[in-house]
């Protein structure tokens, strides 16, 4: 009785601790050229540069994101948004 309790107990405080777990938006650059973007969420505007052919994890937790001569793509906390051929898309 006592491991089914303990089993119980460490699974839920599991399940608690993964839900819990903050997720942010990734960007992915599949280009071969580096990019300057401009993140913008409530707490202001950045500059990011990204490197072709690279990934920037946890870029932001939902933000609109500017490349210029593209529109803006507002993105997720659970987004990753990838550049291909100069253009946004986004993968959930």
């Amino acid at each position: 009785m006592r491991l089914v309790t303990y089993t119980a107990a460490v699974i839920s405080l599991s399940a608690a601790l993964g839900a819990g777990a903050a997720s942010a938006t990734d960007l992915v650059n599949q280009d071969e050229i580096d990019y300057t973007l401009t993140l913008t969420d409530d707490a202001g505007s950045h500059d990011v540069e990204i490197a072709s052919a690279t990934e920037i994890l946890d870029a932001c937790e939902g933000c609109t994101i500017t490349l210029e001569g593209i529109d803006p793509i507002m993105a997720s906390a659970h987004d990753v948004v990838v550049i291909i051929d100069g253009a946004f898309s986004i993968q959930e």
